[in-house]
């Protein structure tokens, strides 16, 4: 019989600034966890799963507060999560979907309110879907 092993995980809220100081040993602890799953009971898996609150938002400009700098560190956990396995889990079978620390809500208002106005002013749907797929093609 086949079988099909996954992991999920969420909401580890990335931001060396702001949760660093406990981050840290936590994400310590999974890698250990994942390692002994492997070598107690060979599970290893297929594809991953993370659903959400990769990062705690943007908080600045400042090092580490950007949302960019946060997703960065969050890229360096999942490859090294993808990584502690022989030959590494691909990135074709690591699946995320974003929470709501993942976005800009200054944008996401920005959006409604242009939205709001476009259903008033008869804007095409098209129009506003190609400016959310832009947001979403630029990290804003």
């Amino acid at each position: 019989m086949n079988s099909i092993t996954w992991l999920h995980f969420s909401d580890i809220h990335i931001c060396n600034p702001k949760s660093g100081w406990e981050a840290d040993g936590i994400l310590e602890k999974l890698q250990e966890d994942l390692k002994r799953l492997l070598h107690d009971h060979n599970l290893k898996p297929d594809f991953i799963v993370f659903t959400g609150d990769a990062v705690y938002g943007h908080l600045g400009n400042d090092k580490g507060k950007k949302i960019s700098d946060q997703f960065e560190s969050a890229a360096i956990l999942f490859n090294e999560i993808c990584s502690l396995y022989d030959p590494p889990v691909p990135k074709s079978h690591f699946f995320i979907v974003p929470g709501n620390h993942e976005i800009n809500r200054s944008k996401v208002y920005d959006m409604i309110h242009e939205g709001l106005k476009a259903s008033l002013s008869n804007k095409s749907h098209d129009e506003m879907e190609k400016k959310l797929a832009e947001m979403l093609r630029d990290n804003t």
